[in-house]
């Protein structure tokens, strides 16, 4: 995840993030999003990474869809799409707080109904298809023909929906159990849909790089008083050791990390609490390394 709602980060650091990430072999960098908060905006911020990389994925990891329009929001991920040469994947997601759709002028309360709507003129769009009468097609369409789109969530409804209408899932990162429980959740209700394929599945954890495990977890807690506002998750949980496992000396992370690769998803994507050089350094250094050196191994 690229840090663009750290309290320490810029857009140099994003930057520089996604530059380290794509030189050193990653799979993928992300974005997240939010309005109503001092961060980069998700979808400029891939903009800008595209030109300055050649091989990652770019992702959102979510995108809250029902705050925006949905045709523009479709020309503008085929834009990116087209200058990252195919390299977008749209994770999409409700949204939980209501001063978003506030800021938008959208309706909070109808905001699910709206985004299954929303993805089905995403697509019609990014296929050519006219969605004004008299009128071509709207924007060029993605250089594979379409974009991949996860959804987040964890409600019945959330994950239902992803089942029935995405391309896969990303599970919330509050640790290896929860992932457990609901990929297996995921792929029931996948198959309950007669989908064919394997669907695109994310795991997500917060990581830290600090010699002390203790102090690692504290910077991760610092963290989420910055962002949610409150050393509590948002769903109200207070996260334990066990949500937080991917923080310490590179050698924790990586066994942690190893046990989520274990689950199968296609991406495993690291959280970071700060936006300082040497935590990327070291996950596309010695972190990657020794997780290589485990699967092997394994």
């Amino acid at each position: 995840m690229l840090p663009t709602t750290v309290a320490d980060g810029s857009a140099i650091d994003v930057l520089e993030a996604a530059r380290l990430a794509d030189q050193g072999g990653l799979h993928s960098v992300w974005t997240i999003d939010r309005l109503v908060f001092p961060m980069l905006e998700a979808v400029t911020t891939l903009a800008a990474v595209a030109s300055i990389t050649s091989h990652v994925k770019l992702g959102t990891n979510v995108l809250i869809e029902p705050c925006r329009e949905p045709a523009l929001l479709a020309s503008q991920l085929a834009s990116v799409d087209a200058f990252s040469g195919g390299r977008v994947i749209l994770g999409v997601g409700v949204g939980n707080r209501a001063e978003d759709f506030t800021a938008t002028g959208r309706d909070f309360h109808t905001r699910g109904q709206r985004m299954e709507s929303d993805i089905d003129l995403l697509r019609r769009v990014w296929a050519g298809e006219s969605v004004v009468e008299r009128f071509g097609s709207t924007g060029l369409p993605p250089a594979n023909g379409t974009i991949p789109i996860i959804f987040g969530g964890t409600s019945e409804r959330a994950m239902e929906r992803a089942a029935r209408i995405g391309d896969g899932y990303a599970c919330v990162p509050r640790g290896l159990a929860r992932h457990v429980a609901e990929f297996a959740k995921f792929r029931a209700l996948w198959t309950k849909h007669n989908r064919s394929g394997k669907p695109f599945l994310v795991a997500n954890g917060y990581y830290c790089v600090d010699d002390s495990v203790e102090r690692a977890r504290d910077r991760i807690a610092d963290y989420t008083q910055h962002y949610y506002g409150s050393r509590q998750r948002a769903s109200g949980g207070v996260a334990g050791e066990a949500e937080w496992d991917l923080a310490g000396p590179p050698e924790v992370i990586a066994e942690a990390a190893s046990r989520y690769l274990a689950l199968g998803p296609d991406v495993l994507v690291l959280l970071p609490a700060s936006a300082d050089r040497f935590q990327i350094e070291t996950l596309v250094g010695p972190i990657a390394e020794q997780v290589r050196q485990i699967q092997v191994r394994s």
